[in-house]
């Protein structure tokens, strides 16, 4: 009788077991198509995203908008990510689906940012799972994008794309910004006798140094000397600043930045005397002194 009872409990109890691991199984399955289901909406609204911003995007999926302000870099994991060619087929196929999803997946379990970009060479669209940084961490974007062996990162607020391989990544490893600087052009770069720079430019210069994170140092250089300095191998300095014109002599063999100051030169006299000077030929003549400051 007692082993008649427990064959009966026994029997309970392996059924009760079999159904909770039945019921468990079914939960897990239905948890994993909930999930599946989730990405794939995700990635279909990546996907219209992305027809109407071919010329590249960095998006919030959690959001569904676009982050103004950071430096996005990728992740090595999931590189070459690509889509299928948007004349071929008004859907994205089996096999570019599992791409785009395999990229929304890592997406959800990483930073919650994707980024992606239209290459019109092979009629493509790449996706990749991106990381964001503040933008006064580029040391760090840096070091991130090197490690995921990325080509570039990207600041979102200026629409910069900076090499990994090029010169602002090196200044930011060695860290101390080089700056070529006459000294001797008031307002824009003066040096004092106790070797301290001043001016707008001087406060430019610092400001490049302080939002790349490096140090600052200043190297002397002169209006006469100024195009060989730069020329000069191994680099005299990173780069050179201080009222430096924007002429078509210099953008042969400089890189120069766009402007940012518009001046010119203007003749000073003594208003008492204003009459006197009315042209270049009333100046242009020997008993004229003409005075001029330095550095000009």
């Amino acid at each position: 009788m007692i082993r008649e009872r427990l064959k009966i409990w026994l029997i309970i109890a392996v059924l009760t077991i079999c159904g909770t691991t039945c019921f468990a199984s079914c939960s897990s399955n239905d948890d994993n198509t909930t999930k599946q289901s989730n990405i794939t909406n995700i990635a279909d609204k990546v996907w219209t995203f992305s027809q109407n911003h071919p010329n590249g995007f960095t998006l919030d999926i959690r959001t569904m908008t676009e982050p103004t302000e950071g430096i996005a870099v990728s992740f090595a994991a999931t590189q070459n990510s690509h889509s299928c060619v948007p004349s071929v087929a008004s859907e994205l196929s089996s096999s570019m689906r599992d791409l785009l999803n395999k990229v929304v997946h890592h997406v959800l379990q990483h930073e919650g940012y994707i980024g992606g970009w239209y290459n019109s060479q092979d009629g493509l669209y790449y996706f990749d799972s991106t990381k964001l940084f503040p933008e006064n961490d580029l040391k760090g974007a840096i070091q991130f994008g090197k490690e995921n062996e990325q080509h570039s990162i990207f600041i979102l607020s200026t629409l910069t794309n900076i090499p990994l391989n090029g010169k602002v990544a090196e200044i930011i490893e060695h860290g101390t910004i080089l700056i070529g600087t006459t000294g001797d052009y008031r307002p824009l770069s003066f040096c004092q006798p106790d070797g301290v720079y001043w001016g707008f430019d001087i406060e430019v210069a610092t400001e490049i140094a302080n939002r790349l994170g490096v140090n600052i140092e200043f190297k002397k250089t002169s209006w006469p000397t100024l195009a060989a300095d730069v020329l000069t191998e191994p680099q005299i300095f990173d780069l050179a600043i201080g009222g430096i014109t924007i002429t078509d002599t210099r953008r042969k063999t400089m890189l120069m930045s766009d402007g940012y100051l518009a001046n010119g030169k203007t003749i000073l006299c003594r208003a008492s005397e204003a009459d006197r000077y009315k042209s270049l030929t009333d100046i242009n003549k020997p008993e004229v002194t003409v005075m001029v400051n330095p550095g000009g």
